[in-house]
């Protein structure tokens, strides 16, 4: 997403906030129990290090500490650096995040299957999209409260785009496995469900819902990028794209975000040893 040089405090931040993400994911989807959950849930909720006190294991301390203190970090981070209105946006996306992580938790328990429709509400914020422009706090270009709120607030075609792009690739790829293993029902189940419909012409519909919401994206990113439009810095924007794009190169064949090592470890490792000739 920041790969130009100016950008390198965006590039901590970012780090920081995807440590955030996979932490979190795992917990809620793969290692808490539903009581575990809610406990932890509830600590997330009330934002205060004493109700560690009522955690049954230790690795709930772990990580509620965790988040705790890169946001909180965040906070003093961002006042020192003119950016005083950034702390309680930081803590919004992440919450919305958890809260988003427990609805799953929650259905899966009832083993409750959503319509398409109010999957999709809620799938839109574990896409990550949202919480990760927190990073862009970590730009130049964003000095005031307006630019921020331009790309996080709905209705934002960018946002919402690059939402779609990242929660529908991630279902098509990974929710058999996820199934298989025990998993909240993805968005290709829910669809099948509403509509009747096979699996093959679940993935073929949200193929082209992937194809309309990159021509989205790209819509915006044109119309924005015109010479004399201050809606919204272009630098700024750019990053929404870049997401998109990273998003495609992890999950256009398998999840590469869980199996790294097949899909992207090449990748990583020819950018360091084997560089573009200038």
């Amino acid at each position: 997403m920041y790969y130009e040089p100016q950008y390198s405090h965006a590039r901590m931040l970012l780090v920081k906030v995807l440590l955030v993400i996979s932490i979190l994911d795992d917990t809620y989807d793969a290692y808490g129990t539903f009581e575990e959950l809610e406990l932890l849930t509830e600590a997330f909720e009330r934002w205060d290090l004493n109700a560690m006190e009522q955690f049954p294991k230790d690795y709930m301390k772990l990580v509620f500490q965790f988040v705790y203190n890169i946001y909180n970090g965040f906070a003093k981070e961002m006042t020192e650096l003119g950016k005083p209105y950034a702390a309680k946006f930081a803590k919004d996306r992440v919450m919305d995040l958890i809260r988003s992580y427990y609805t799953e938790a929650k259905w899966y328990k009832a083993k409750y299957v959503p319509t398409f429709e109010e999957y999709m509400v809620n799938a839109r914020i574990t896409g990550v999209a949202q919480i990760l422009t927190t990073s862009l706090l970590g730009m130049e270009e964003i000095m005031e409260v307006k630019p921020f709120k331009q790309i996080i607030q709905a209705p934002n075609k960018a946002i919402r785009a690059c939402e779609i792009i990242g929660r529908i690739m991630d279902d098509v790829v990974s929710h058999e496995e996820e199934q298989a293993r025990g998993h909240v029902a993805s968005g290709v189940e829910c669809y099948m469900k509403d509509y009747n419909m096979s699996r093959e012409e679940v993935v073929q519909i949200f193929n082209k819902m992937v194809e309309d919401a990159w021509k989205e994206l790209n819509e915006e990113f044109l119309i924005k990028s015109r010479p004399g439009d201050d809606d919204l810095p272009k630098a700024v924007l750019k990053r929404v794209l870049n997401l998109a794009r990273v998003v495609d190169a992890l999950y256009k064949v398998i999840d590469g975000y869980t199996y790294s090592a097949k899909l992207i470890k090449g990748d990583i490792i020819s950018t360091y040893t084997q560089p573009i000739p200038l």
